[in-house]
């Protein structure tokens, strides 16, 4: 909520928000109060930003200004100042989001994994017993437990797939949507 007065001092800062991708988020700032009767005769501009802080060091901020002024022609009348709403979504493009997977394999498959999401197809490689692929069928039995993390850059609205391949030629996928 945006009041009459020095944006300095109204500054709200909230820390430490895990964004879970495959929802979507927006703003919403009000300009208060409704009411003239409670703070005069204010009018002009009154701005509000919006910063975001990523951990890479980088920041996206956006502005909007609220024009606040009592009715000319009625002075009873406060003129209708409409919400701020952004579509905070549109602020995440071109930044990076980690996306964790757990991969299991009941054999000693080598697997390889390979995000998809818009312009962007990752390939990872986890061998069984590095540095060079095992031959099929691999010689021993040593299950697979992995937990990947792997940094995707935000594009937009669409679809992340997330594909497994053992060497054996089995294979799995998953897909949500962003």
């Amino acid at each position: 909520t945006r009041y009459p007065g020095d944006p300095d001092e109204q500054v709200a800062t909230i820390e430490g928000v895990k964004v879970d991708m495959t929802k979507s988020y927006t703003t919403l700032i009000d300009y208060l109060p409704n009411d003239p009767g409670v703070n005069g005769n204010v009018w002009g501009g009154t701005p509000v930003w919006i910063i975001i802080d990523f951990e890479d060091g980088s920041e996206e901020r956006i502005h909007h200004t609220f024009n606040v002024r009592q009715s000319d022609w009625d002075s009873d009348h406060w003129n209708h100042i409409d919400p701020w709403e952004v579509d905070m979504m549109g602020l995440l493009i071109g930044h990076t989001f980690e996306v964790s997977s757990h991969i299991t394999d009941p054999g000693s498959d080598d697997l390889t994994v390979i995000f998809t999401y818009g312009s962007q197809t990752i390939t990872k490689e986890y061998l069984n017993s590095p540095p060079s692929p095992d031959p099929y069928p691999s010689p021993e039995v040593n299950p697979r437990d992995i937990m990947d993390i792997t940094q995707i850059t935000y594009q937009g609205a669409g679809t992340l797939t997330i594909s497994v391949e053992d060497d054996d030629g089995a294979g799995a996928s998953q897909s949500m949507d962003l």
